[in-house]
């Protein structure tokens, strides 16, 4: 199994992350902990309530590629873009799009 790591800078951040497995509800843990404003996006709401109470973040039902889901989420003013969800081809649309759509810089996709 690979291992995800993200290096952010000492400063708090805003990070949307797309998909709430394994990798997407870890990373968002961390990144929480750290005192990071992570906002996770998965169409499965059932998902999104497995973060539990320690997840100190936000939460946004719908798919990882769609615009009004990523705007509730705060991708426009949003420092980083993480694409984890279970499916590659979601992966890489919401990869695409939010490069695209919101002119990133910082976007990473599994």
């Amino acid at each position: 199994m690979a291992v995800l790591t993200i290096s952010v800078s000492p400063t708090s951040m805003l990070i949307v992350i797309a998909g709430c497995g394994r990798v997407g509800s870890d990373l968002a843990l961390s990144l929480s902990e750290q005192g990071h404003d992570v906002c996770v996006v998965d169409e499965d709401a059932n998902k999104l309530k497995k973060l539990g109470m320690a997840f100190d973040g936000s939460r946004e039902v719908g798919l990882p590629y769609d615009v009004e889901t990523l705007r509730r989420g705060g991708i426009e003013s949003a420092h980083a873009f993480v694409a984890v969800t279970n499916t590659d081809n979601q992966n890489l649309m919401a990869v695409q799009f939010v490069l695209v759509g919101f002119l990133f810089s910082w976007v990473r996709g599994r």
